[in-house]
């Protein structure tokens, strides 16, 4: 009987994924050499991804964005830039009606 990986969803998992992540969450691929990643945050609920390549994204109802990164960046979050730092980083983002 063949072993499994644990944890290991397998490629069918793939795209469901990224659709949760770009079109529910609204995270738009990252330009890695840009040290970019855009954002398109509407949700009024807690959203956002945690274990992301980079970072953890996560933004609270009251508008709270925590971001915890290993490497600085840039995070355009609906058109307000913010200059992501390595560590712990907090900033207070509109969200879009």
């Amino acid at each position: 009987m063949p072993t499994s990986r644990p944890d290991f969803c397998g490629w069918s998992a793939f795209g469901p994924i990224s659709l949760l992540i770009e079109d529910v969450i609204g995270l738009g691929p990252a330009n890695a050499d840009a040290r970019k990643l855009s954002w398109r945050l509407v949700s009024k609920e807690r959203c956002g991804v945690r274990n992301y390549r980079f970072a953890d994204l996560v933004a609270e109802p009251d508008g709270t964005l925590n971001v915890t990164s290993n490497a600085p960046y840039t995070l355009d979050v609906n058109g307000m830039i913010l200059a992501v730092k390595p560590g712990e980083n907090r900033f207070a983002v509109k969200l879009t009606p």
